[in-house]
């Protein structure tokens, strides 16, 4: 996906970039914008709490903003999963 994300995109995407503490799925600079793709384990309230934390905490400590895309919506149709962070990129 990172290859076809990047050509499609038109920008460089770094995958499982290191964000002190935190090392995000993908991250797109030229956006200042974090892409989480995230498996069943983020789906449990407690989950998305922790998420939330730390979705926030990237935000204020390099003023990003975090885009979770669901990971069966990238396996089911991954040019979707690119029109959402296309989306984003906005």
């Amino acid at each position: 996906m990172v290859v076809a994300c990047g050509k499609q995109l038109g920008v460089r995407v770094r995958r499982q970039h290191p964000m002190h503490p935190y090392v995000v799925d993908f991250y797109v600079a030229a956006y200042k914008l974090v892409v989480e793709v995230d498996g069943s384990v983020h789906r449990s309230t407690e989950a998305q709490a922790r998420d939330a934390r730390r979705d926030a905490e990237l935000g204020r400590l390099y003023g990003v903003r975090v885009l979770r895309i669901d990971a069966e919506r990238v396996e089911a149709d991954v040019f979707a999963a690119v029109a959402l962070v296309r989306a984003a990129m906005r």
